[in-house]
């Protein structure tokens, strides 16, 4: 009987992998040219990030669910990547719209054979930098009783919580010249916590744990942090609100 199961368990394998290298065989480019245009802001397993959500799952599926391939290469077409729009030619967008499409039909071990792994992009579409936030000064107690006018420190700036930036570019006669410098937005969750702001560098923490750091000039994404929990965890859901910071138009 145990010599029958151990047979049983070699087919499921031989099966399973039967499948992987049939997908990889045709799926294959498809996943090579997802994972260097459309991983670094969905993530290598479609699983979302900060900068683009999940391309599979509930949420994906109310807004594709009953639309077409051809609906979706048209949207990719005219969208993706952000800054390329249209440039990565006509048959690789359709096969990456199909790839998306079945994505949520293959299992974890056929993901993986077509290059759906947790390897990181080799090409920047994005902002994204993943680099040091070098040159910070040394946040002291004496610091955070007493801030640079330029800087944030806490959820109400400082501990009287007064909320109040001593900074005066803006004012009456200048707050009619404020446009719109950048957008970043912030991943789903009930609860979207106040940006920190030191020497330049702003700190934000997401739901689902992850934790940025932004140049506060540009809004380039200087690095991110993602820490692990368990699958079974109370995850928080909720509308996504974009993050916009404001300068003058001189």
């Amino acid at each position: 009987m145990k010599r029958r199961y151990i047979r049983i368990a070699a087919l499921a394998l031989t099966v399973a992998g039967g499948a992987a290298q049939q997908a990889a065989a045709q799926e294959g480019p498809a996943a090579a040219a997802y994972q260097a245009a459309c991983a670094e802001c969905h993530g290598p397993q479609l699983e979302g990030s900060a900068h683009g959500p999940a391309l599979t799952g509930t949420s994906f599926d109310s807004v594709w669910g009953a639309r077409s391939v051809d609906e979706l290469v048209e949207y990719l077409q005219a969208e993706m990547p952000p800054g390329r729009e249209g440039q990565l030619g006509a048959e690789t967008y359709r096969q990456i719209a199909a790839l998306i499409r079945s994505s949520g039909d293959l299992d974890p071990a056929v993901l993986a054979a077509i290059g759906f792994g947790p390897a990181a992009p080799q090409t920047g579409t994005t902002r994204f930098r993943d680099a040091g936030a070098g040159g910070l000064a040394v946040v002291t107690d004496e610091l955070l009783r007493r801030p640079p006018a330029e800087d944030w420190l806490s959820w109400r700036r400082t501990r009287d919580n007064q909320g109040y930036s001593p900074l005066d570019q803006i004012t009456r006669e200048t707050v009619g010249e404020l446009e719109l410098a950048w957008v970043l937005a912030m991943r789903e969750g009930q609860n979207q916590t106040t940006p920190l702001v030191h020497d330049g560098v702003m700190f934000l923490a997401n739901p689902g744990n992850v934790v940025q750091a932004i140049d506060a000039a540009t809004g380039d994404l200087i690095w991110e942090y993602r820490y692990g929990y368990p699958p079974d965890a109370l995850k928080g859901t909720g509308a996504t609100r974009g993050l916009a910071l404001y300068g003058d138009k001189v």
